[in-house]
């Protein structure tokens, strides 16, 4: 049976990485090795001695020098020794027989044709009336798309839990959710997470990762592998911050790994400006929330002026 390495990025949320590490602990199948990667400052990992007594390898690597999720992922791949690295948020929990079903899906694929395999997340955001307008309004100004999981010729995409569709049958896609995405081994010797243009928070990086993978490899969404992705609030970046990186995030997208002819550019001109349009509508009609929105905007427009510049650092 395929091995399984966990490796697992953390900065200062002990309580939500022992319920990460607790779903671990039960799943069906076992991995064969934990990494942390600290960029803070654990005083220990929770449940060490269960998972060494479950016959868990346990690896811990306090980081020093520069932070950001990147430089983590990259150090858990250099620590990592198991034929699948399986990445996850500290905050995710994964349903008991995760594991089993990432296994089996990749034990039928001998000739490794495919390089990842992502799980969904059963908790995301109802689709309220609200959000079912904005999706209605992202489609004709391709800001998002009818399936879940595709990125469009604009280099921008239709993000998981956007559409209320439920996911019932393993699927090809084009990216996977950072949260709990896998690869084999080979494709994680042969890619590293991008250090140069995504450090820190690191916005975007894991639809840039897998959207390389899916170049030359096959990346499939499986409908049995569900967790929670309980998006802990603690040391979240600032909302103008978040602006910023995502429309820079969305170009590096496009202007790294899509066509480059005048129609591709002006579908990435057209879908930016129609998010500036919206975000500038959702601003304008919410004078209970308008400092926060203004300083969203504050960020879209600081990121627009990056792209204009080509100075396209995400931080």
């Amino acid at each position: 049976m395929l091995s399984v390495s966990v490796i697992i990025a953390t900065y200062n949320r002990p309580d939500d990485l022992r319920a990460c590490i607790e779903s671990l602990l039960k799943q069906s199948t076992l991995p064969q090795e934990l990494i942390i990667v600290d960029d803070g400052a654990l005083d220990e990992v929770p449940l060490e001695a269960e998972c060494t007594s479950a016959g868990i390898r346990c690896v811990y690597r306090r980081k020093d020098g520069n932070p950001g999720l990147t430089r983590s992922r990259n150090i858990g791949i250099d620590l990592a020794d198991g034929d699948v690295f399986l990445f996850l948020d500290d905050d995710t929990v994964l349903s008991e027989d995760f594991l089993r079903h990432l296994v089996a899906l990749y034990e039928t694929d001998p000739e490794h044709t495919i390089g990842g395999v992502g799980g969904v997340i059963t908790n995301h955001k109802p689709v309220t009336p609200g959000r079912r307008l904005r999706y209605w309004l992202d489609i004709p100004l391709l800001n998002s798309g009818f399936v879940e999981g595709h990125v469009l010729p604009s280099g921008f995409f239709t993000s998981y839990g956007t559409t209320g569709k439920p996911e019932t049958v393993v699927r090809d896609v084009d990216f996977l959710s950072g949260s709990a995405m896998s690869y084999r081994r080979e494709v994680c010797r042969e890619l590293r997470f991008d250090e140069e243009h995504f450090s820190q928070y690191s916005y975007g990086e894991d639809k840039d990762y897998s959207f390389r993978v899916s170049l030359k490899w096959r990346l499939l969404l499986h409908p049995e592998m569900r967790y929670l992705h309980l998006e802990a609030k603690s040391m979240r970046p600032n909302v103008e911050r978040m602006g910023y990186m995502y429309v820079v995030s969305r170009y590096l997208l496009f202007s790294r790994y899509l066509k480059q002819d005048f129609v591709h550019r002006l579908a990435f001109a057209y879908a930016l400006s129609g998010y500036i349009l919206v975000r500038s509508l959702i601003t304008l009609f919410s004078p209970h929330k308008l400092g926060l929105e203004l300083t969203r905007m504050r960020g879209i427009f600081r990121g627009t002026r990056a792209i204009l510049a080509g100075d396209l650092k995400v931080q």
